[in-house]
């Protein structure tokens, strides 16, 4: 419709016998009206599609970085674990050791 020349199309229509070409022009400026606000809500849907895009790429971006903390806490807390246990464990082995040397 953008290509086509609007005389040409008022030209068009005002061929018709029953169209004059005040009718014509005006047929035209509603198609004209009706197509602009077409693209002006396509443009706006296009826009808040654009802002939902970035605001989900934060809050993935957000949600990823809480994960990894959570994963480095996690394994702190392994590591924690597994020497308190290598530390309990090298106790017990020395207390064993020294029970079994008193006892003749």
């Amino acid at each position: 419709m953008g290509q086509i020349n609007r005389d040409t199309l008022i030209a068009v229509l005002s061929s018709r016998d029953d169209i004059s070409e005040a009718d014509a022009a005006r047929i035209i400026a509603q198609v004209e009206a009706a197509r602009d606000g077409v693209l002006q809500r396509a443009d706006r849907i296009q826009q808040e599609v654009q802002m939902r895009l970035v605001a989900i790429k934060q809050q993935a971006r957000k949600q990823a970085l809480e994960t990894k903390r959570a994963v480095a806490s996690a394994a702190w807390w392994l590591f924690g674990t597994a020497l308190t246990s290598l530390i309990a464990s090298a106790i017990a082995g020395a207390l064993a050791v020294s029970a079994v040397a008193v006892v003749p």
